[in-house]
């Protein structure tokens, strides 16, 4: 599975479906931090839907830490308004379909 080599560096893995709910809530559930990691493909508008409301469902403590990059402007906002540069769309950026290769 490619989640073991990300296993062995320390995140717990849970593996559910992303386009269910359930799941989701279930996967988030008493958890202190996630990555929403989905390719880029019929399903992803409707699975970061799930996940949002997934952790809307987890509480405030959850919602704060969504709403950190966007409470203040500038070089703090950054990484989330740069992200899209870094997916791996036909071979480019090569360095990151490089990472990506090797998970």
């Amino acid at each position: 599975m490619r989640s073991d080599k990300l296993n062995t560096l320390g995140p717990e893995i849970v593996v559910g479906d992303l386009l269910e709910l359930d799941d989701v809530r279930s996967a988030l559930k008493d958890v202190n931090a996630e990555y929403f990691a989905y390719p880029i493909r019929p399903g992803l508008i409707d699975a970061a839907a799930y996940f949002a409301q997934a952790a809307k469902d987890a509480g405030d403590a959850e919602m704060a830490e969504y709403r950190r990059p966007f409470l203040q402007p500038g070089e703090y906002r950054r990484p989330t308004l740069s992200w899209p540069r870094n997916l791996p769309i036909e071979g480019e950026p090569e360095t990151v379909v490089h990472i990506a290769e090797g998970l």
